[in-house]
């Protein structure tokens, strides 16, 4: 579901409303303090930082605004200063202590976004030295760790986990990691990378085998059957991806297959859509290869395509509805039924396939909501890809663009930029999201906080206003396992046609073509599909209702009849 963005006039406007009513002639710190963290809740940068600024006049020891401001410029010099002031007043609140805390988790933050591993380290582990049951900042210090190639450290830091029990809840600290941080792909990676450059791989597996089994004491959490059975089925699936990309035996790969086919049911029972996801994708892939090798028309053949359209029909039904049909669409197993038709010549079976998902895409296109076109797009982009349509895919990414240009009306003097044969000025690149330290339930990943490519420093971004360009999707990841680049609109992206959901910054899209990538994500011998970068000048020309076709600018209304009409939809309704 498309959510709108709340702008800076209806917050303005709710601000004025509410004084008038709570008769507040005259702003104080409180109120502006409030509007303030309202701006930067929703996004609104340039005039948080003015409302921050009105605030600190307001109030002579303003430190909790200085860190309202340092929590989101990640700046360690102002982090450092308030944890003096903080430690020097004499009203520090209910709670200094925790206070303190939670300003060195940040300040620890920030100096891993500047490159001072070292001094982030010792402060996380003077936190750990105060509560060695803080599995944030374990996961920030291996976090930390990996930045460095500290690969050694991480598991050693790891190994001594294990030894430790937490008291608490009687399993081992390490254990307790992965169940705190269990959807954290910053913590996954950095634990297979330490294991695998350091050979300790085994020893990676047998972490991850026994906190599965920790899971399951009876007597560690026995109110929470759910929670338990949710830590277990995700890591078992951590431990299949392990176990398959690098195998140590010449069982692990088939152990693999038997665990995730395992975890699919148990997923279903207790209802856990993000590790579904997970293993539905891990699969396709696997069928996906297994389709490769075999060729076609043997009796293999048909299993294997009756495993992939089994996985679609258990997968995208009921999750669509409370994930996004649009995303839940992207990772739709018969995408790969339809590719595999298509790519042997079986184009009536591809389209038979893949016509529902054009139908639904079509259809988004042609309601009276504006907000759910981008969803549309998505779900046209992503079938016709798998389809081997190249050029209506890439026409459907183009129409993804940041939300402003979504929001734009349409451009004035179209007849005569359709005469033209522009798009070829270079629009400025523009960066998306800044990813914030928070775990992202969203394609089962987190983000370790790394900066975007090509983004300036905190400490530049302290010294000056940026505003950040987002987009309609919801934020989407480098699957290279290092980069951390996102996406929320077609900005420059090399996505896989031959698996699910996978798609490389050209950094790393580079070091896949090598073989060179850290982590087993992709195969370099898959076709991909480059979106270009964003071109701002291109799009200006066009607007967000016209799409550019073999040079020519066209009404999208137009290239959608046309879709209708190739893929036998002519009889649905229309706009």
């Amino acid at each position: 579901m498309a959510i709108r963005d709340i702008t800076v006039e209806e917050i303005d406007t709710m601000s004025s409303w509410a004084a008038e009513r709570l008769h507040v002639d005259k702003p104080d710190f409180e109120w502006t303090r409030s509007v303030a963290q309202t701006y930067r809740q929703f996004g609104h940068h340039d005039e948080a930082i003015q409302a921050y600024g009105r605030a600190t006049e307001l109030q002579q020891d303003h430190w909790s605004i200085d860190y309202g401001l340092g929590e989101w410029s990640k700046t360690a010099e102002l982090l450092e200063n308030i944890i003096r002031r903080v430690e020097a007043s004499e009203d520090k609140g209910s709670s200094p202590a925790e206070v303190i805390t939670k300003i060195r988790f940040w300040l620890a933050w920030a100096w891993v976004q500047v490159d001072q591993h070292e001094k982030a380290i010792a402060v996380y582990d003077g936190l750990l030295a105060t509560n060695p049951g803080d599995y944030a900042s374990i996961l920030r210090k291996i976090v930390a760790l990996r930045r460095q190639e500290r690969y050694e450290d991480i598991i050693e830091f790891l190994q001594q986990l294990q030894r430790d029990k937490d008291p608490a809840y009687g399993i081992s600290r390490l254990s307790m990691t992965f169940h705190s941080n269990v959807y954290a792909m910053a913590l996954h990676n950095g634990v297979v990378l330490a294991g695998k450059k350091t050979g300790n791989l085994p020893f990676v597996q047998a972490a991850y085998r026994s906190a599965i089994e920790q899971a399951m004491d009876q007597e560690y959490l026995p109110m929470e059957p759910h929670t338990k059975a949710r830590y277990r089925v995700a890591l078992t699936s951590e431990l299949a991806d392990i176990l398959y990309k690098y195998p140590q035996d010449p069982e692990d790969q088939e152990e693999a297959l038997e665990l995730w086919e395992t975890c699919l049911a148990d997923a279903d029972d207790i209802g856990l859509a993000p590790a579904r996801l997970s293993i539905a994708k891990s699969l396709s892939t696997v069928y996906a290869e297994q389709l490769h090798q075999v060729g076609s028309d043997t009796k293999q053949t048909d299993e294997i395509l009756d495993r992939l359209l089994q996985l679609s029909g258990e997968t995208t039904a009921d999750l669509a509805a409370d994930f996004g049909g649009a995303f839940v669409s992207t990772v739709d197993t018969r995408l790969l039924v339809g590719r595999y038709y298509s790519k042997v010549g079986m184009k009536k079976e591809a389209e038979d396939c893949l016509r529902s998902h054009i139908r639904i895409g079509i259809d988004l296109l042609s309601d009276d909501d504006p907000s759910n076109d981008w969803q549309g797009y998505l779900r046209l982009a992503s079938t016709l890809m798998y389809y081997g349509d190249k050029e209506n895919a890439l026409a459907a990414w183009s129409l993804i663009g940041p939300n402003e240009f979504n929001k734009r009306k349409d451009v004035d003097g179209l007849d005569k930029a359709n005469d033209s044969t522009g798009g070829n000025a270079s629009g400025r690149k523009q960066e998306d999201d800044d990813i914030t330290l928070k775990q992202e339930m969203n394609k089962g990943v987190s983000s370790d906080g790394q900066q975007e490519p090509d983004q300036p420093s905190p400490l530049a971004r302290a010294n000056k206003t940026l505003r950040r360009i987002k987009g309609p999707l919801p934020p989407y990841g480098c699957d290279g396992g290092s980069c951390e680049h996102w996406w929320t609109y077609a900005n420059d992206i090399y996505v896989c046609m031959d698996c699910l959901d996978m798609m490389f910054a050209k950094p790393c899209y580079e070091l896949l073509l090598k073989d060179a990538l850290e982590l087993r994500t992709c195969n370099p011998t898959h076709d991909f599909l480059h979106i270009p970068s964003w071109d701002e000048h291109e799009a200006e020309q066009r607007g967000p209702k016209h799409v550019r076709q073999a040079g020519k600018i066209i009404p999208v209304d137009e290239r959608i009849k046309e879709i209708r009409r190739d893929w036998q939809l002519e009889g649905d309704q229309t706009r």
